[in-house]
């Protein structure tokens, strides 16, 4: 935009108007343009919240506080700090435009403008990073992890755009006035390609959570899992609800004492000032933990550091032993040897920590961050827990376990699963709307794109129209243009969504993973629909404009 208006900034300082002038009276317009474009974002952002929070209304607390002006504030402020920001580059090179230079198309220094309005349209998006989150840490990191993706996508797209065109060159794939096309405006075609590649790629990776995640984990649990936890069970009862189970035919993984205890001391000082120090906001030191006492490990816990105790060992010992689970002592740097303090009640113990262990927390059944050695906390006020499996057709009989032991509570987890699966079909909402926000930002991007060589575009087929060129072939040209930058988009977001959600199934939620081929050809066809027909409707243009007025208009 600013390279085009150069052109009338000369004619204005031939005419005699100031320099000084015409950055104020530029300054003014873009400061308006800013501010209204701004406001029309706080409504939009208003009016998206009000239908988010109406459909989400089941799952929302209501009445919600009233609207705050502090994010209209936030809004409006950075709207016009980021429009200032991308556009001073050119607002201050208004005071030195030379009239002449202009008239002569001469290029001047915009490689250092076009550079210096990278610089200064990233401090703009740190500075209004900074104001709303007051984190640099997490803006420095975001930052770099969305420079790295764009320069990895923008290596992948330039890399197969390049073998490509010369394949195509080869072995005719596509026309050859298509093929002169992309490659004089590659820069363009690999900046729209990066950029819908970064959109599929997100979209998919955001869908495949969505709409799977949940149910490949359900998936994968083995059969007869417990779906219900039982707590507040009190010793005498244990007996007679284990019988109760065997009746009703529940699969059971046993029933297990807990003792409630608070962590408060490590190797005999306050836990909270000798554990890291990212670790003092853990919640593990912020509440009573459930503790247990057992003679022998479970079979599904692996030992990762230490030995289990023996009765040798228990003689041997000055204090009862401690078993730890492996994330709680990896987070507060706990080993073994360590000499733990917790608060049972008013009454304080110490254990040492004799081994950590990993727990299978999918497992379902009741797991334990800290275990004693028998004979330690067996005399302080316990309960016991269970957990067992009971078919849907057998639910009437929780009714009638409630009635013989009255004083239970029971945890039904397959209707917590049920909840989690409607909350996530409600969230879903939102999450679409921020699909449809993503696509519409790549749009925008396409849009710039396009217009940023349209008056090219139309000298070069105004030419091209002169020398016999018709209407088709043009428009043919375009459209195999579009569909390339659309293709190899789908297949670059493809590609890498794959690699992503894989490593996040495996490493960060422990499930399988398979490739989803049925996604891959509606991902392909969506994208050369809304890209093909998006660009035939913004170049709609250099179609309908006669070669004669283009080319009035160029000279």
């Amino acid at each position: 935009y600013g390279v085009r208006q150069n052109n009338n900034y000369a004619i204005l300082l031939c005419l005699g108007c100031p320099g000084q002038s015409i950055f104020k009276i530029t300054f003014y317009k873009v400061l308006m343009l800013g501010i209204l474009a701004s406001i029309l974002g706080v409504l939009i952002g208003y009016l998206v919240q009000e239908a988010l929070v109406n459909a989400l209304q089941n799952i929302i607390p209501r009445p919600l506080p009233p609207l705050s002006l502090v994010p209209v504030w936030n809004g409006l402020l950075s709207g016009v700090l980021l429009t200032i920001s991308v556009t001073l580059m050119n607002l201050l090179g208004i005071r030195h435009i030379a009239p002449m230079a202009i008239m002569r198309k001469e290029q001047g220094n915009a490689i250092k403008g076009r550079v210096l309005l990278y610089v200064l349209t990233l401090t703009g998006l740190l500075i209004i990073s900074f104001l709303a989150t007051r984190d640099l840490t997490m803006i420095l990191w975001f930052y770099s992890s969305i420079g790295i993706s764009v320069l990895v996508f923008y290596l992948l797209a330039k890399m197969i755009l390049k073998v490509f065109l010369n394949v195509s060159q080869r072995r005719t794939w596509i026309n050859r006035l298509s093929w002169i096309n992309i490659q004089r405006h590659q820069q363009n075609v690999l900046l729209q390609i990066t950029t819908f590649s970064l959109i599929f790629a997100l979209v998919i990776i955001l869908y495949l959570l969505r709409s799977e995640l949940l149910e490949k984990w359900q998936q994968q649990l083995p059969e007869g899992t417990p779906n219900h936890f039982v707590i507040n069970l009190q010793s005498y009862e244990t007996d007679v609800f284990s019988q109760f189970l065997l009746q009703q035919g529940a699969a059971s993984q046993g029933i297990f004492p807990m003792v409630r205890g608070r962590l408060f001391q490590l190797n005999q000082q306050p836990i909270s000032e000798v554990v890291p120090e990212q670790a003092r906001s853990h919640n593990a030191l912020n509440r009573e933990l459930n503790l247990s006492f057992a003679i022998e490990p479970e079979q599904d816990q692996q030992l990762v550091d230490g030995h289990w105790w023996s009765e040798q060992i228990l003689q041997n010992s000055p204090l009862p032993l401690i078993s730890i689970e492996s994330s709680l002592a990896q987070s507060l740097g706990i080993s073994v040897g360590d000499q733990l303090g917790f608060q049972i009640g008013a009454e304080p113990i110490e254990g040492i920590v004799s081994n950590i262990r990993q727990v299978r927390w999918d497992s379902f059944k009741p797991n334990f961050y800290i275990i004693f050695s028998p004979g330690s906390i067996e005399n302080y006020p316990l309960s016991y827990i269970s957990s067992f499996y009971l078919p849907l057709a057998e639910k009437n009989s929780l009714n009638e376990m409630m009635q013989q032991f009255p004083g239970i509570t029971i945890i039904e987890v397959d209707k917590i699963i049920s909840e989690i699966q409607y909350i996530i079909e409600k969230i879903s909402l939102a999450i679409e709307t921020v699909f449809a926000f993503i696509i519409l930002a790549g749009l925008l991007v396409l849009a710039s794109s396009l217009n940023s060589t349209l008056e090219t575009r139309l000298y070069e087929n105004a030419i091209l129209r002169i020398l016999g060129a018709s209407g088709k072939i043009i428009r043919r040209s375009l459209t195999v243009e579009f569909i390339v930058a659309a293709f190899i988009s789908a297949v670059i977001g493809i590609f890498i969504a794959e690699i992503a959600a894989a490593l996040l199934y495996r490493n960060v939620f422990n499930l399988s993973y398979s490739l989803h081929p049925q996604l891959w050809g509606f991902v392909l066809l969506a994208a050369v629909v809304l890209i093909t027909a998006t660009g035939l409707m913004l170049t709609n243009k250099i179609l309908t404009q006669t070669a004669t007025q283009s080319l009035r208009k160029y000279s």
